[in-house]
């Protein structure tokens, strides 16, 4: 006879499945809330050490010492109005930062959560991690396109050289090693 009855043996599944998933969540809210911290303090770094450069004092009024600058700042931008003239491609115009947030975003489904979870494991990753952050190029260039100005077509050429000379610079160097 069995030293577990089948019911217990389902009690056990069925508690080692739920365990799991709070487990990984547990970690992606670990590794999220580090990295909006870790923003907050580079965004309040950055404000202080240009105030520092520009001979100001730099964000203070929002909170102590300046903390709450950065929540200022983004419900300032939920505030603003969208204007865009009349002569857009206005499908390329707003999927271009789609594009650039999904390539960023993908990229980072190669980086480990936490020991053992790692979101895309495959044998090509670091393959994989430059092609799909070289994506927001497109991204970039879709931008100045959908505008339908020629001005900003050639800002986004010049804005989509930099990604392209570095990202050929760095897998050069990845193949090479």
């Amino acid at each position: 006879t069995p030293l577990y009855s089948s019911a217990a043996s389902d009690v056990y599944k069925r508690q080692a499945v739920t365990f799991v998933p709070m487990q990984v969540l547990f970690y992606i809210v670990g590794y999220l809330s580090v990295a909006l911290v870790c923003v907050l303090i580079t965004f309040y770094g950055e404000r202080k050490l240009a105030a520092f450069i520009q001979d100001r004092l730099g964000p203070m009024v929002a909170g102590k010492y300046g903390w709450l600058q950065a929540i200022a700042d983004v419900l300032k931008l939920f505030q603003k109005e969208e204007v865009l003239h009349t002569g857009i491609i206005k499908p390329w115009f707003q999927m271009a930062p789609v594009i650039v947030f999904v390539a960023v975003f993908a990229g980072l489904a190669m980086l480990p959560i936490a020991p053992g979870i790692i979101p895309i494991e495959s044998s090509v990753g670091i393959y994989f991690l430059l092609a799909i952050v070289s994506l927001d190029v497109l991204g970039i260039v879709l931008a100045g396109w959908g505008s339908n100005s020629k001005f900003s077509v050639f800002g986004a050429l010049r804005g989509a050289s930099q990604p392209v000379s570095y990202t050929h610079l760095r897998a050069h160097e990845t193949v090479l090693d």
